[in-house]
């Protein structure tokens, strides 16, 4: 049976998603994950999504990403009372028109936007109010952002192949991952170590469909994303243009520094193979491990990726004690009333360190 999808509203909050092919088919060829690749960063933008990392894969996508909160939207890129747009619609809401109203180009294109632009120079509070309501919903929220997602795709999908019908299996699936440290770093490795255990490539920089290989190849999206994820984006949740618009201080970690970390980690957990049906998964080389971990170290943790990949779909919030605890205190009605708290340890002989899970789940 489905379990119900957990999601937090109140604060930032960063989700691993995946969703896969009808049957598991292998649909998507080099075409279909470059038209993938540009949507996701074209419905993260119109949602106001964060994209940590991503991997498409030729049955199935994985997205990590944060999903500010949804009552409480900021002004985004300094566009707040451009010229002849009012600068907010209401007191309670944040986001001002204008940006709504670029939001509508980046779903519609930029000659939608313009006409909507001119429709709305001299409307009323009350024409705004209404423009603002069809689009508002859809913003901030992770299930709106998939669903924009896979239907735009599935659009495009069957009429570039003359075909109809289903092309998505059952709704995605996500997990509540706390938004720094081990699980994040974790989580991320696990995703764009894929097309290696895959065995589509032996490095995950030489994969282009994902986030660390966008990242690599020099997309500042990607890399600051990742830069998040190794914790060296700035202050708190914050984003870069978050950070420049409420403090004016600018991120002080280089491409450089976050690259290094993260590649260890990622050499760390890729040299190890993971079996799958009796046959080794691709793996990193171990030379070109031992190379990448003798400059800084290797993570005591990293090693235990390879295994309990359930952990990382099924388990419903990833992180520390402390994290999956508090979650679980916000969605203490979705259990039952015996159980006193929300974290249990994640199972199987290797050490997973302070990771915690919400479900008990089977090894």
């Amino acid at each position: 049976m489905a379990q119900a999808r957990l999601t937090v509203t109140s604060e930032p909050t960063v989700y691993h998603a995946i969703t896969r092919t009808s049957r598991g088919q292998f649909l998507f060829g080099d075409l279909e994950k470059d038209r993938m690749r540009k949507m996701i960063w074209q419905m993260a933008d119109f949602c106001g999504v964060e994209v940590l990392t991503y991997a498409v894969m030729s049955n199935h996508v994985h997205l990590v990403v944060r999903v500010p909160v949804k009552d409480s939207m900021e002004v985004a890129n300094g566009v707040a009372g451009a010229e002849g747009i009012p600068a907010v619609a209401g007191a309670d809401d944040l986001v001002a028109n204008a940006e709504v109203l670029r939001r509508y180009g980046v779903l519609y294109g930029k000659s939608a936007m313009q006409e909507a632009e001119r429709n709305l120079a001299e409307a009323s509070e009350e024409i705004w109010q209404d423009f603002r309501k069809q689009y508002l919903p859809m913003m901030h929220d992770l299930s709106w952002f998939m669903r924009l997602l896979k239907q735009r795709f599935a659009r495009w999908f069957n009429a570039f192949h003359k075909t109809f019908g289903t092309l998505w299996a059952e709704r995605f699936t996500s997990v509540i991952v706390e938004g720094e440290g081990e699980a994040l770093l974790a989580t991320c490795a696990y995703v764009d170590l894929n097309p290696v255990r895959a065995r589509l490539v032996s490095d995950p920089k030489d994969y282009r469909w994902s986030g660390y290989g966008e990242a690599v190849g020099g997309l500042a999206k990607g890399r600051t994303g990742l830069a998040r994820a190794a914790g060296e984006i700035g202050v708190g949740n914050l984003t870069r243009d978050e950070l420049v618009w409420k403090y004016g201080q600018q991120p002080t970690a280089t491409w450089k520094s976050v690259q290094a970390r993260y590649r260890l980690i990622l050499y760390a957990v890729g040299q190890v193979p993971k079996v799958k049906g009796g046959r080794a998964q691709g793996v990193i080389s171990e030379e070109a491990g031992e190379t990448v971990k003798a400059a800084a170290g290797e993570l005591p943790w990293a090693v235990a990726l390879r295994d309990r990949v359930r952990y990382f779909s099924r388990s419903g919030v990833l992180g520390t004690k402390e994290f999956v605890d508090r979650i679980f205190g916000l969605k203490r009605d979705r259990f039952p009333e015996g159980r006193k708290d929300g974290a249990r340890k994640l199972r199987g002989a290797v050490d997973w360190g302070a990771l915690r899970s919400l479900r008990d789940l089977r090894v």
